[in-house]
């Protein structure tokens, strides 16, 4: 199940969903690795991790964009108490200021980052397994084609 569904509104349990995310981060170094593997082994194992490492940003793009939501949400609901507050009428400048220094609002716009963060660290590691396997690619190819040489020679 997605972690969207775990998030509260509130983002209260925000830190513990992105610290399993961030153990998964900790392990997508050995995966992208393919040293001490065998060719067969290194391209066998590709789709699967790439699958899984694009499953995981996908995640986090809509987290994120839940995570916006709600600051802008908590944005609102600020201005219109800000708004309702004061007795003098405030401009809308005046009104962003108090918006974007309400502790709640800085709150909300920390935890988004948290999730920016994330999901910018999933698309570089997506972006390498592109690498990987356009590198596994590159490497069969070489192979086969000194295979096909040697044949050819004997």
């Amino acid at each position: 199940m997605s972690s969207i569904f775990r998030l509260k509104n509130d983002l209260s349990n925000l830190v513990d969903i992105i610290d399993k995310y961030d153990e998964v981060v900790a392990e997508a170094e050995d995966d992208l690795r393919i040293v001490n593997k065998t060719l067969e082994e290194a391209n066998r194992e590709q789709p699967e991790l790439t699958y899984k490492y694009y499953k995981l940003y996908t995640e986090l793009k809509a987290m994120r964009k839940h995570a916006e939501n709600l600051l802008e949400q908590k944005k609102g609901e600020v201005w219109v108490k800000v708004k309702t507050k004061h007795s003098i009428d405030l401009g809308t400048r005046d009104l962003e200021q108090y918006v974007k220094k309400d502790a709640a609002v800085m709150s909300f716009r920390k935890m988004y980052l948290v999730v920016d963060e994330m999901a910018d660290n999933f698309e570089k590691i997506t972006k390498a397994f592109e690498a990987r396997g356009y590198a596994l690619k590159n490497i069969t190819e070489a192979r086969v084609h000194q295979l096909s040489h040697a044949l050819l020679a004997d």
